[in-house]
């Protein structure tokens, strides 16, 4: 991965043969997820030891997970933050839901 790439997305693929998924920004990253997690609850476990393709040293990474019935159903994958961790994100989550809310009432007053 380019170093001039800031946000990515490495879905889960215990093959590791996943490729991963660049954003220009950290908006772009979170509709990307929203889209993903299909309307189901999701879990964000920052860590620190992600291996980003193209980049040397660990970085700081989040794993996101669907949450079914309280318990964890399926790891998504990883989101890459450019050394940002769970806070950044659930930021910008929290704005994709909004956005994406104004917008299903929308088209459902239409």
């Amino acid at each position: 991965m380019s170093a001039a790439i800031r946000f990515a997305f490495i879905a889960h693929d215990d093959g590791g043969q996943s490729r991963p998924v660049t954003f220009s920004d950290v908006h772009a990253l979170a509709r990307y997820i929203e889209r993903k997690r299909e309307g189901r609850a999701i879990e964000l476990v920052e860590a620190e030891d992600v291996e980003v393709p193209g980049r040397a040293a660990l970085q700081i990474g989040v794993q996101i997970w669907t949450r079914l019935d309280d318990a964890r159903d399926r790891n998504l994958g990883w989101a890459w933050l450019d050394g940002q961790g769970r806070e950044r994100l659930e930021l910008a989550l929290r704005s994709a839901r909004q956005t994406a809310g104004r917008a299903t009432d929308r088209r459902a007053a239409a």
